[in-house]
């Protein structure tokens, strides 16, 4: 026994002089780890104390940036129309906090409170102040003394004007209190910056200035400047070493919210190396302590091994069942043991008068013991929920993954409603003999502790607990959570204490799908939590599935709240409420959205397709237009040229039509109109459409007609876009000087119908094999160099194939690179007689003509009155005009019965629309003026709106555009007297229409909408003395040519130079003289033509000056930047006001009054573009007689001085006005 006790002892000597060698170089590894940790804590603590100091910064920037806008509000108030007020300025300047402030007007000049002057007009706060905005910017050199500042800016306003900018400045020394830091009785180094590393500002702490970040970054050795550089431009936060005057520290770089800049701030390397060194001296005595202490422990376990011995093996069953009882306090009315293999309790404590002694609690099965206890003490409302989670099945699963358990529950003890708790221990030290410890405790008065002391994070939890039904508190800082709330689907009841990795591992077994516990993994756990809460993050949000009590899997949704308690602990609320029902309705709103964008695409798939067939005869208009102005002294070709246009619009407005079909569109389903047609004459008038296209490529089309019955029933609608889509893509892809036939051939005939074959063939470039399977797929191109630079979308022939098959026929195509495509579409139709197909016209088949009738026009817009009246007149009609239904009722009201023979009535109106229009007038009691037929006419073109029009008393409805026939035809079905021999029509009154625009002060319309200014006095007082009447037209100016040489105006009088135009027109004139002048700003660095170089001009469109500023041969105007030709001389005036160009160009007289109007401070070049002759144009081989009895009557107003004296009274100077003077 002897020897074994000093064998002993011997072997614990070596195992104590062994553990003290362990434990000095475990000692020594803790002290690098400890440096290690501390230089990371400084790595936190710097990148908390940078972001806090860059957080104060943008607070402090963005309090100025209020104050500012707070003051310009004022400022504006006390401002007059007298511009800067410099008392106020001073005012504002001494109690606002900024050590600067000035006032920037209109035009760009800065003002001190002294009274000095700078312009900046070239800032970009200005620019951007001066449009309604604010902000915060660097100023590096201020135009007044070269000085440093950050300036915060906001728009001066003058009721809903803005007339200047007020800007707030802060100096260096400002700024850098701003940027104070000190650590430890220590400064620490901190500078502001600009996302290109400028220094905005610095806290130097007794270093010399550094220019920018790049200079501070190699003065302090930081090994990761380029990191630090990258993350100034992207705004983002890092931390860094770097070595100081006293050693090795930590730095870091933070965004500053709302500037764009950031915040360099560095540890003090003083403070760092001190607080290493202190850690460093108390290791060392650590260490010693340590060492004495084991050493001390060595001898007292030498001494006390044979007692411990003896007494181990006595006493480890009773020890450790101790040890696990003493782990539940002892404030615990009773301690129940569970032999886990024979679930019998064992029963430890039962304190006395507890109140349980009824309650044998021991020595009997544990499912029975919980039962009985359930029954005889738990309240009934959490009774199910108590034996549910008591349950052995649920009890062991949750104790594997966490150390103990607890369920609260309300209980009658006594006769008194108490508040307990259990709380559940596995025991699992003997592996032979696993036991469950349970212990239950009277938590009453501590709930009323609870609900008395409730802290903040309490309060969140309960309001929070109305809408989550499962609430965990996590202390992030010391890795303890637990339920302080559950009544949800998952483990409903159920109160858990547990670290943050057990709680984690948890829940695992609930999800069923993995990618979910990821997701929460990543965002929820211990480590990704702190960061975030790092970062600046105070709400982090998650959806996972999880499977509920009920074995179900649900949509869960938690929300974690991060915040810090008092104690500096990070502390996490981690509230989740199941979201089944928000998901189904997410994913209802989703398949809402999705059908909706689905027929949203198909709508606009449509109106896209029906787009591509305008582009054909559109070209043809504009195609035949341009021939018939090339020819305009040729009848024939012009009438050739009218036919085709008028040929093409037919094609046109037929599509339109098709377009606005609503029902067309959304249903997917044509609406075919089926109607007899002869064939051959269709086909007559297909190369007219093609004309203008096969003559720009040269290209040959034949078109050959073989059929035995021409006449058969088909949408010509549809079919005309078949030949549209096919003939415009062999014309497409043939190349120049190809050959293309379009052949329409009869291959049978039945009982009533006819087989019809129509093909369209071309030498072109082919298609290959692979894409021809697919051609007629919508948006199919094919893919090579050939076909990539022509112009399609790849819908033509999807279009074509869907437009056959609505008109029961079918389509193929043959192809061969480089040889040619070949399509045929096959139909079986409906065939019939010549009479079949006679087109529609008035009964007796002759032209609408109605002398002496009368007819009430009701149209609001000015041009549609024109263009009826027009048709109406020349139908002998006698026109009266109303322009707004209530205008028309009461127009009836008071005429003569009978006075009315036809109202012809439009619908979208203002005041009173065309339908309450009819209903009033269907109302009046004389049956003669309530039963005047009333004719819709109106571009609401769909079904439903002619069912309207006949439901509110219409006797017939026309959409618009109206043509000639469609008018004259609906007006015979209601007047079919009015058919018969034609009258000539009376002449007019001799009228001279005359086209000018706005153009101050030559023509312009007054206040009362009356024509005034020189050229309208002057043309007026010049067809009094010629026996005209003047009519004056205004029109765009880029239109004029077009307008003249239709007739729709007889002459052009407005301001318009004859220089360079001599040929062009016929002129009468100059009957006044004026510059083309340049004007720039007053305080711009232009001043001869020469300085245009490079600059921006305005000019009105198709005016002189354009013309003289884009011609290359002008040796005296340079390259310009840019030429702006705008619509009118208001908007030249605002380009110029508004600093768009930098110089504008038109008549002197003309552009002075624009930028006077605009409010703009300006001045002319000395050297003009031109001394204008102005004359009054008529069209090239016009009426020459009238031209020259208006030249001579210019000639003797000036001889007399009517001329002189009109000018003057328009201001303009009499002897520059008639050219007695030139520069």
């Amino acid at each position: 026994m002897k020897e074994n006790h000093l064998r002993l002892v011997r072997h614990m000597a070596v195992n104590i002089v062994l553990l003290l060698a362990a434990v000095m170089v475990l000692l020594l590894a803790a002290a690098h780890r400890t440096y290690t940790r501390q230089m990371e804590r400084l790595d936190v603590y710097i990148g908390v104390l940078s972001g806090r100091t860059a957080q104060h910064a943008g607070d402090v920037f963005q309090d100025k940036l209020s104050a500012i806008t707070s003051a310009a509000c004022l400022y504006g108030e006390a401002l007059g129309e007298d511009g800067a007020d410099m008392t106020h300025l001073a005012q504002l300047e001494q109690v606002s906090g900024f050590d600067r402030i000035r006032f920037i007007d209109a035009d760009g000049v800065s003002y001190t409170s002294d009274g000095e002057t700078a312009l900046v007009a070239d800032r970009v706060y200005y620019m951007d102040g001066i449009r309604g905005g604010s902000g915060i910017i660097s100023v590096s050199a201020s135009r007044f003394n070269s000085a440093r500042f950050i300036g915060f800016y906001a728009p001066v306003q003058l009721g809903d004007e803005v007339i200047g900018v007020l800007l707030g400045l802060l100096d260096e020394e400002t700024v850098s209190a701003v940027l104070e830091t000190e650590l430890y009785g220590c400064p620490a180094f901190t500078m502001l910056v600009d996302a290109n590393g400028r220094s905005l500002g610095q806290y130097r702490a007794n270093l010399a200035y550094m220019e920018d970040l790049d200079a501070a970054l190699s003065h302090f050795q930081v090994s990761q400047a380029r990191d630090v550089l990258e993350a100034a431009v992207d705004q983002t936060a890092m931390t860094f070493s770097f070595v100081g005057s006293g050693g090795a520290s930590e730095g870091g770089i933070q965004p500053v919210s709302g500037t764009g800049w950031s915040l360099l701030q560095l540890f003090p390397s003083q403070v760092a190396a001190q607080m290493l060194a202190e850690i460093n001296r108390d290791q060392h005595l650590t260490m010693l302590v340590l060492v004495v202490i084991l050493m001390l422990i060595g001898a007292q376990l030498l001494y006390f091994t044979r007692q411990q011995v003896s007494a181990a093996q006595a006493q480890r069953s009773r020890d450790r069942m101790t040890s696990l009882l003493q782990s539940v306090a002892d404030d615990y009315l009773c301690l129940i043991s569970v032999d886990l293999n024979t679930q019998q309790e064992e029963l430890f404590r039962l304190r006395e008068s507890c109140g349980l002694e009824d309650w044998t609690g021991g020595d009997a099965d544990y499912t029975h013991g919980m039962q009985k206890f359930a029954r005889q003490f738990v309240c009934p409302q959490d009774r199910d929920r108590f034996l549910r989670t008591a349950r052995l099945d649920t009890l062991l699963p949750l104790l594997e993954r966490q150390r103990e358990l607890y369920i609260e529950y309300d209980a009658i003890i006594g006769g008194e409603l108490q508040h307990l708790q259990s709380k559940f221990i596995l025991d699992r030290s003997d592996p032979g003999k696993p036991r469950l410890l349970s212990g239950v405790r009277n938590i009453t008065e501590l709930t009323h502790e609870r609900i008395r002391t409730r802290t903040s994070m309490d309060l969140i939890v309960s309001a929070a607990s109305t809408v989550y039904p499962f609430i965990l508190e996590e202390n992030l800082t010391k890795n303890e959570a637990f339920t302080v709330y559950n009544h949800s689907v998952v483990n409903e009841g159920l109160f858990q204490s547990f670290t943050m990795e057990e709680m984690m591992d948890s829940l695992k077994p609930t999800m069923p799908y993995p990618e979910d516990f990821e997701k929460l993994h990543a965002l929820m756990n211990r480590d990704a939590q702190l960061d975030a809460y790092r970062r600046g993050q105070r709400l982090l949000h998650v959806q996972v599935r999880q499977t509920g009590d009920d074995g179900q899997v649900h949509w869960m949704e938690t929300r974690n709240i991060l915040m810090e308690n008092v104690t500096g602990d990070v502390y996490s609320i981690s509230m989740t409420r199941c979201i089944d029902d928000d998901m189904r309705r997410t994913a209802e709103l989703r398949q809402a959205k999705e059908a909706a964008e689905s027929a949203n695409r198909a709508k606009s798939t449509f109106l896209f397709n029906m787009s591509h067939d305008i582009r054909t005869p559109m070209n043809a208009i504009m195609g035949f237009s341009s021939l018939a102005e090339k020819y305009v002294n040729d009848p024939a070709r012009v009438a050739d040229c009218l036919q085709k246009i008028n040929l093409s619009g037919q094609y046109l407005l037929r599509l339109i039509n098709s377009v606005l079909d609503l029902a067309y569109i959304e249903s997917g389903k044509m609406t075919l109109d089926i109607r007899a047609h002869d064939i051959p004459a269709m086909l007559k008038n297909v190369k007219y459409v093609f004309q203008a296209d096969l003559q720009k490529k040269q290209l040959t089309l034949d078109v050959a007609c073989d059929v035995q019955d021409p006449v058969a029933y088909f949408d010509a609608l549809k079919m005309n876009q078949i030949e549209l889509n096919l003939i415009g893509n062999a014309i497409k892809y043939t190349p120049a000087g190809g050959h293309i036939t379009y052949t329409v051939s009869q291959t049978g005939s039945g009982s009533g119908t006819a087989d019809y074959r129509f093909t369209v063939k071309d030498n072109g470039i082919g298609m290959s094999e692979e894409f021809r399977r697919r051609v007629f797929d919508a948006f199919e191109r094919e893919n090579n160099s050939v076909v990539s630079g022509i112009e399609g979308s790849g819908l033509g022939l999807a279009i074509t194939k869907r437009l056959v098959e609505e008109l029961g026929g079918a389509i193929t195509c043959r192809s061969e690179p480089g040889k040619g495509s070949e399509f045929v579409c096959t139909y079986t139709l409906r065939t019939g007689t010549a009479a079949d197909a006679a087109p529609e016209l008035p009964e007796g088949g002759e032209r609408l003509h109605a002398a002496g009738r009368r007819v009430l026009l009701v149209e609001d817009n000015a041009l549609n009155r024109e263009i009826s009246r027009e048709i109406l007149s020349g139908a002998g009609f006698l026109v009266e005009e109303a322009d707004d239904g209530d205008a028309a009722v009461e127009k009836v009201r008071w005429s003569a019965p009978g006075h009315y023979d036809l109202i012809l009535m439009d619908v979208q109106m203002p005041r009173m629309d065309g339908y309450e229009a009819t209903r009033r007038i269907r109302t009046l009691p004389d049956p003669q003026l309530s039963h005047i037929p009333i004719l819709a006419v109106t571009a609401n073109a769909f079904a439903e709106d002619r069912q309207a029009a006949l439901e509110a008393g219409m006797d017939g409805h026309i959409a618009k555009p109206v043509s000639v026939q469609a008018l004259e035809l609906a007006i015979a079905r209601l007047l079919p007297a009015a058919c018969g021999a034609q009258e000539e029509p009376s002449g007019d009154l001799p009228e001279l229409v005359i086209g000018s625009d706005d153009y101050r002060p030559y023509n312009y319309l007054d206040e009362n909408g009356q024509a005034a200014g020189v050229d309208v006095a002057l043309a007026t007082e010049a067809c009094r003395r010629m026996g005209y009447e003047p009519v004056f037209r205004q029109i765009s100016w880029d239109e004029k040519d077009l307008l003249l040489e239709s007739g729709q105006v007889d002459c052009l009088w407005g301001c318009f130079s004859m220089n360079g135009r001599e040929n062009a027109y016929l002129w009468a004139g100059p009957y006044l003289y004026s510059d083309q002048v340049v004007a720039v700003r007053a305080d711009s660095d232009i001043y001869t033509l020469a300085d245009l170089a490079d600059r921006r001009v305005a000019v009105q469109v198709s005016s002189k000056a354009e013309s003289i500023l884009s011609d290359p041969a002008d040796a005296r105007i340079p390259q310009l930047r840019a030429l702006y030709c705008l619509v009118d001389m208001d908007q030249v005036a605002t380009a110029l006001r508004k600093y768009y160009v930098d110089a504008c160009a038109s008549h002197a007289e003309a552009l002075a009054g624009a930028l006077e109007k605009a409010g703009v401070s300006y001045r002319f070049l000395d050297e003009p573009l031109l001394h204008a002759q102005l004359g009054v144009a008529f069209a090239a081989g016009g009426d020459t007689a009238l031209r020259d009895l208006l030249a001579q009557t210019l000639a003797d107003m000036e001889a007399d001085g009517t001329t002189e004296r009109i000018a003057a009274s328009f201001g303009l100077g009499a002897d520059t006005a008639l050219g007695r003077t030139t520069p």
